[in-house]
């Protein structure tokens, strides 16, 4: 059963996933600081959307469909003319890291947990006004 569809807008350059990295000296695995920081910057445009409450989504235990966009900035060895909108953006950054840090961010605030996720839908266009778009889709 369908339940709801929730359409969120995050403005600016989509991140990917970072690596894991390794510390020599302590030992530990840690996350780089870019993605750290461009996860919580996430969780502050989607909590500060005053106009919906996402307390009702972030224990949601039932299937979860996502679409992402990827809007990416023009290539910067691209011409003027091959400045096309919304083609295909076949360079750096990949994917499937832009997905994980998406995922990564929006779990815990849009749906409990990631394991939830049935399907993804994802894309990644060229654009003069890079964001991130991301569709969600509820069911019981």
């Amino acid at each position: 059963m369908f339940l709801n569809e929730l359409y969120i807008e995050i403005p600016g350059k989509p991140v990917p996933k970072g690596r894991p990295r390794f510390n020599m000296k302590t030992g530990r695995i840690y996350t780089a600081k870019k993605t750290l920081d461009e996860e919580k910057r996430i969780h502050v445009i989607i909590i500060g959307d005053h106009n919906t409450d996402y307390r009702m989504y972030n224990d949601f235990r039932g299937l979860v469909v996502i679409d992402l966009m990827y809007y990416l900035p023009f290539a910067s060895h691209l011409k003027k003319a091959e400045k096309i909108e919304s083609i295909p953006h076949i360079i750096k950054p990949d994917l499937d890291n832009l997905i994980k840090l998406t995922i990564d961010a929006i779990t815990g605030v849009l749906f409990y947990d990631d394991n939830q996720v049935g399907q993804i839908n994802a894309s990644k266009l060229q654009s003069a006004t890079p964001k991130t778009t991301i569709k969600i889709s509820y069911h019981e």
